[in-house]
């Protein structure tokens, strides 16, 4: 269990970012942590042999399964869309205390968090995983159980639709600029 232990502790922030880039909402977080978390620890006989980075990137992935099962369950018990709130329960890490530094971090995030709503959830995905979380080809192939020329395509098309879903979300504040 301490051996467990040891191993997942380093891996929980790469998966909370995991699953707040793939949709899962505040309140649903630790509910989502913890599934991934429990599907680790019942996997941990194979996993134990797993090197730190190795393990980060399985767990990563994992996260992708858990956070479609939490939106799956949302859209069956509430047909409303809440939109993410980044600015009231992310807690940003600044080198300094300097307000305009923390103003924008926090612009930085909600456009991203602005663009990843747009994207189309395959895509989103390899991208969150590849771009955000530096997951190799091979890993993504392996952990996603897809060919590796098929992960290099699907970085491709994500980077084309993350470039094309951040136009369009700064083309409206462009217009609105002095």
């Amino acid at each position: 269990m301490e051996a467990f232990r040891e191993a997942a502790e380093p891996v929980i922030p790469a998966i909370w970012r995991c699953l707040r880039r793939f949709g899962v909402r505040p309140d649903e977080l630790d509910d989502a942590l913890q599934t991934v978390l429990v599907g680790l620890f019942r996997n941990w006989e194979r996993l134990s042999s797993f090197s730190p980075e190795a393990l980060r990137s399985y767990a990563c992935c994992a996260s992708v399964g858990v956070a479609r099962d939490v939106g799956r369950s949302r859209s069956r018990t509430t047909r409303r869309f809440e939109p993410l709130s980044l600015q009231e329960d992310l807690q940003l890490e600044a080198a300094d205390d300097d307000p305009e530094t923390r103003a924008q971090q926090r612009e930085a995030l909600t456009i991203l968090e602005a663009v990843l709503k747009r994207m189309p959830d395959e895509l989103r995905d390899i991208f969150v995983l590849h771009v955000i979380e530096q997951l190799s080809k091979r890993e993504l192939a392996s952990h996603l159980g897809i060919p590796e020329g098929t992960a290099a395509s699907r970085i491709r098309r994500a980077r084309e639709e993350f470039a094309r879903a951040l136009s369009e979300v700064e083309q409206p504040s462009k217009g609105t600029s002095p």
